[in-house]
């Protein structure tokens, strides 16, 4: 712009090639910062919403829906503008501390019912019951352990360790039954 309005090319002589090459590029620019401003709203918009979603999924407790909600949001941060990323920095940051807080109390709560987990299936590894119906005692501990978000950060790789060798052991009778 700050060029075409230097040149200032009289009406009434045609215009060089290069002056209507100017003005196509300049046409061409506003389109595209017209559309890169939309994109922009959109994404704030995007991010407004999803920042709403994380607040109700940690009031409702449920960190495995944060999850996935903070990771679509941190994404869609990457698309803004530092500008739009500072005015939503703010509440983001207190919904993250929130959420950390709400998987760290949840952590504690779950472990001891990992725990339990691991003492039932170990319990099933030395049972007389039926090899059908032992599969199905054993995918049935294993569905309640999926249902349960994630244990202690410093324990979680342990008891998981300690509840696939619980059921591994746990089947064998059913691998040859099945067989």
């Amino acid at each position: 712009e700050q060029l075409q309005r230097t040149v200032d090319w009289p009406s009434r002589i045609p215009k060089h090639p290069m002056i209507k090459s100017l003005e196509t590029a300049l046409e061409s620019a506003k389109k595209q910062i017209e559309q890169l401003n939309l994109e922009s709203k959109q994404y704030t918009q995007d991010v407004q919403q999803g920042l709403k979603e994380l607040k109700s999924a940690i009031d409702e407790g449920s960190v495995r829906r944060g999850q996935k909600i903070l990771n679509r949001l941190q994404e869609k941060l990457k698309r803004l503008d530092a500008q739009s990323v500072d005015k939503l920095s703010g509440e983001l940051k207190l919904l993250q501390s929130r959420f950390r807080e709400l998987k760290d109390w949840q952590g504690y709560a779950n472990t001891p019912k990992k725990e339990a987990l691991i003492s039932e299936m170990e319990q099933l590894s030395v049972s007389d019951v039926e090899p059908k119906e032992l599969a199905q005692q054993i995918k049935v501990l294993q569905e309640a352990w999926k249902q349960l978000g994630p244990a202690e950060a410093d324990k979680e790789r342990q008891l998981w360790r300690a509840f696939k060798e619980a059921g591994d052991k746990a089947f064998e009778p059913c691998r040859d039954y099945f067989k």
